[in-house]
């Protein structure tokens, strides 16, 4: 399993324009955002403007790039490979970028 995000607009037409770059990752990683917020999920997310999305996120990066967190984040990561606590953070930092880059755009999620 994994999320799939990406950003609208609305202009006005028929239906909302995509725009930017979509991600998707792993869901593998979830327990290490259970570690930093039990209550998080990126599908709760859908529909909120990306300015919340990339809030959100800087938080769980701070998060997983705290030193006083990799012991536990390291037994975290999935033993089939996917998903590691480094790439992680690369993906969120790419995403995080996006929302800052178009904070009034629209985000989806599909998880």
């Amino acid at each position: 399993m994994s999320w799939d995000i990406w950003f609208e607009v609305d202009l006005g037409g028929p239906k909302p324009l995509e725009v930017g770059e979509s991600f998707n990752y792993t869901s593998n990683v979830g327990p290490m955002i259970d570690l930093c917020d039990k209550g998080f999920n990126f599908k709760y997310l859908d529909g909120k403007h990306a300015e919340i999305l990339g809030a959100c996120i800087s938080v769980i990066i701070n998060f997983l790039e705290d030193e006083a967190n990799l012991e536990a984040l390291t037994k975290l990561e999935p033993d089939n490979g996917w998903g590691s606590r480094v790439d992680f953070v690369s993906w969120l930092k790419k995403l995080n970028r996006q929302c800052l880059e178009m904070p009034k755009a629209v985000v989806r999620v599909w998880v």
